[in-house]
């Protein structure tokens, strides 16, 4: 018996040969792109990425770019921008962001900005500021003022008055005895309590911009005093007789305890935002306020109690004790701060310059335009 083939009728195997055709023309043409795709990439990132003896293009693009700048202009720039005080909100600072924007504009930037954001910032008080003083049977003995002739070089003829503090440090007057806490990190009040010093209704006194004072907050102290770590192994460590800081500088931070503007919690404060009460601005939980190294070897040379350990010294080249309070009897620390929270416009400055290749991907550098930073 013959077997009998089935018959595929024509019209289905010429739909087969023609969905084939589809197949294979749509996969040779997906090959075709990737491999196209993949060579021009390889050509261009050779070309870009590698010198002609191998050596990585970034080499080359730093060659590049030193050749481009010039240490003189960056002199003359930072001259310029700190030749006066520029405090956040101020006059001073607006125009140095105007300035800048315009310079950007003449090096060719593909876009220029300057947004304004209306913030509250604390700010010190001019007619009323900020002190520290040594209280001694009742009568002041001493006085640390918080206002000090500011020039932007030491040969310069024009002084400015400066008035530092803490931005967003809490107001109040608060006295006690003096306690010395190195840099107040958790193993600087374990010795502390090793030590037997206890910082309830005390005022502490720290080295450092890094200084933490939260630690002894928790612990009853009532207020801070953080002065510059002026650290060399050589003598006369402070300028002019070095490069280091002069011993009469003092630097400023912010003591809030949330970043930016505490009415937009974690989001830009620009306009048409709903903002929360003014009241909400996270202040640090006690008054504190900058000194100079000079002013802190005045305070500390007084301290009593155990002598602190040699690398609690830092710069300083004489033994002095804990605390707490000073070796004159009936003598405490008092501390004044009367920083006020005002509404101000700061601005940012931001430039773009469009990818070629990628335009969407985004590459950001960045640098802090005012003296006190709002964060």
């Amino acid at each position: 018996m013959e077997m009998e083939l089935p018959i595929i009728p024509r019209r289905s195997t010429r739909r087969r040969n023609v969905f084939i055709v589809v197949i294979l023309v749509v996969l040779f043409s997906v090959a075709a792109f990737l491999i196209g795709y993949f060579a021009v990439k390889a050509e261009k990132g050779t070309a870009i990425c590698r010198t002609a003896n191998g050596a990585p293009g970034k080499e080359k693009y730093h060659e590049m770019f030193q050749g481009e700048i010039q240490a003189k202009n960056i002199e003359e720039n930072l001259r310029f921008i700190t030749s006066e005080p520029h405090m956040a909100g101020s006059q001073r600072q607006r125009d140095l962001a105007e300035h800048i924007a315009e310079n950007w504009r003449t090096y060719g930037f593909d876009a220029v900005e300057m947004p304004e954001y209306k913030v509250p910032l604390s700010l010190p008080q001019e007619n009323n500021s900020n002190k520290v003083e040594v209280v001694v049977n009742g009568t002041i003995a001493h006085t640390i003022t918080g206002k000090i002739k500011a020039k932007p070089e030491p040969t310069a003829t024009k002084a400015f008055d400066h008035f530092p503090y803490f931005a967003y440090s809490p107001n109040g007057t608060v006295e006690g005895e003096l306690v010395y806490i190195n840099k107040g990190s958790k193993a600087d009040i374990a010795l502390l309590n090793h030590n037997n010093v206890s910082l309830t209704n005390k005022i502490v006194i720290a080295r450092g911009i890094q200084a933490q004072i939260h630690l002894a907050a928790r612990l009853g102290a009532v207020g801070a005093l953080i002065f510059p770590d002026v650290h060399s192994s050589r003598p006369n460590n402070t300028y002019p007789y070095t490069s280091k800081i002069s011993g009469d500088a003092v630097f400023e931070k912010t003591v809030a305890t949330n970043w930016g503007d505490s009415r937009t919690p974690e989001i830009p404060s620009i306009d048409g935002l709903y903002r929360g009460a003014r009241n909400m601005t996270a202040f640090g939980k006690i008054p504190s306020q900058p000194i100079s190294y000079n002013d802190a070897l005045v305070l500390l040379k007084q301290l009593r109690g155990n002598p602190v350990p040699r690398d609690w010294q830092g710069a300083l080249k004489f033994s002095f004790g804990f605390g707490p309070g000073f070796r004159t009897p009936n003598s405490t620390a008092r501390l004044h701060v009367n920083n006020a929270v005002e509404i101000k416009s700061i601005y940012n400055v931001i430039g773009t310059i469009y990818g070629r290749e990628e335009p969407d991907r985004y590459k950001s550098l960045s640098s802090s335009l005012e003296q006190v930073e709002l964060v």
